[in-house]
């Protein structure tokens, strides 16, 4: 689908109200888009509850909330989500802080084995990927992606304490690409050797601009950041790392950052 042109629009998440469900005093999340979608009217709205620092999505297939953020969650810690009648966990990998418009919020980085929920989560702000599962999950009901249509990253966050651009574009940017990338292909990249002596080849889909490195700690602690311009293939050294697991988060201006397990011996 490479020379099919590609419109790039956005969404905008906002809380508009509360009603109650099942006993539970939920948030309206309306969904509008800035383009077209398909079934969009089945998806308009979303509804959300906080408790316990647990945030709870309504899934309305399966008529029942299921649980989609354990902010509480430690390092190890798994849960289970339902999305349409098929169940996933997650477990986090690691935890870090950073801060954001001058607030320090929680970070937790989880997995799946379906890779389909995998990424970075902010306390009080949700998945950095897509804030809700039907979004990644589709393949649960169609076996495939009903359509071309996907969410692929926060660009904003705004509340009363947060205001928070994510990427290098103005919110509202919408605009049209010349072709159709891979899906998710950022999460395509490849190290090896894997274990390693701290010398590691990194592979990507292509040739990419302004390209991010980070090594960090299992718990989040950054070592070191660098930057390359203009390559597909980079060589990574490091000598003075003392054997054990560590975490490679790689970001590129036109995708969301995606991080994968080091193990040097």
């Amino acid at each position: 689908m490479s020379a099919i042109p590609c419109d790039i629009g956005y969404q905008i998440l906002e809380i508009t109200g509360d009603t109650l469900i099942q006993g539970h005093t939920s948030k309206i999340v309306s969904k509008t888009n800035s383009k077209p979608v398909v079934n969009d009217t089945e998806y308009d709205k979303e509804y959300i509850y906080e408790s316990n620092d647990s945030v709870y999505w309504f899934n309305r297939y399966a008529q029942e909330f299921t649980l989609l953020y354990d902010y509480g969650a430690s390092q190890g810690d798994t849960w289970m989500i339902k999305v349409y009648d098929c169940t996933f966990q997650v477990v986090v990998d690691s935890i870090n802080f950073s801060t954001y418009s001058g607030t320090t919020m929680k970070n937790l980085y989880i997995s799946d084995q379906h890779n389909y929920f995998s990424g970075k989560i902010i306390k009080g702000i949700g998945h950095t990927y897509s804030f809700f599962p039907r979004d990644i999950f589709a393949e649960c009901k169609y076996n495939a992606a009903p359509d071309g249509q996907h969410i692929n990253g926060l660009r904003c966050y705004e509340d009363d304490s947060v205001n928070f651009n994510f990427n290098d574009q103005p919110c509202d940017t919408t605009y049209v690409t010349t072709g159709i990338e891979e899906r998710y292909s950022l999460d395509k990249y490849t190290l090896f050797p894997n274990p390693t002596n701290g010398k590691v080849n990194i592979k990507l889909d292509k040739t990419r601009q302004n390209i991010r490195i980070r090594l960090l700690t299992t718990t989040g602690q950054l070592i070191e950041q660098r930057q390359y311009k203009n390559r597909q293939e980079i060589r990574y050294e490091r000598n003075d790392l003392s054997p054990g697991l560590y975490l490679l988060e790689l970001k590129t201006a036109d995708q969301p950052a995606v991080t994968k397990k080091l193990l040097v011996k």
